[in-house]
């Protein structure tokens, strides 16, 4: 008879052991269900293949930079670029992966150019690896040119806030040679 109450009893304890882990599973299954939903209430919609959100420049604007540039990539990134950042210029001067707080401008340039020139899926990151490094060329320019304390037209466009006079600029021939005057004179902003 001991034996049957004592199995009885861990029988018993069985049972209340498998109630509580059913309860605590029950919990963790709700808790999961509600990080679920956040999670899908936060995540955008996915987009059509193909479909980019105009929000940093206009279809019209982009098809026509595409238009302009022709078949040449880099200069329709360089250009898109000039476009997308117009209104806000801060993340200019750094690297393209180093751009933490306009990365969305950044992957709309890629789209951009996925879409406007139709890369296949096989060639995107051989394309974008290109793409960023005339971006980042520019990148190093201007900086090399700030260091140099020259500032050229381009950057100009780039920083619509800096204002060079133009009573400034001084022929390149005449700096290179001791100010000597000479007939075919290219002009620099000289600081």
């Amino acid at each position: 008879m001991i034996k049957i109450e004592d199995m009885l009893a861990v029988s018993m304890e069985n049972e209340k052991s498998l109630k509580e882990e059913v309860a605590s599973l029950t919990q963790r299954m709700a808790r999961m269900e509600m990080l679920l939903q956040e999670l899908l209430r936060r995540t955008p919609a996915t987009q059509k293949q193909g479909e980019i959100v105009y929000s940093y420049a206009t279809a019209k604007s982009v098809a026509e930079l595409r238009q302009l540039k022709g078949l040449n990539m880099s200069h329709f990134v360089l250009a898109s670029e000039v476009e997308v950042y117009k209104d806000d210029t801060t993340e200019l001067e750094l690297l393209v992966d180093n751009r933490i707080r306009t990365k969305d401008r950044v992957l709309f340039i890629q789209q951009c150019l996925f879409k406007y020139y139709d890369i296949p899926e096989h060639l995107r990151e051989g394309t974008w690896r290109k793409a960023k490094e005339s971006l980042n060329s520019r990148v190093r320019r201007l900086r090399k040119t700030i260091r140099d304390g020259q500032l050229t037209q381009s950057q100009n466009r780039l920083h619509p806030s800096r204002q060079e006079s133009q009573d400034r600029r001084v022929p390149l021939q005449q700096r290179e040679n001791n100010h000597r005057p000479i007939e075919d004179t290219y002009y620099f902003d000289d600081e």
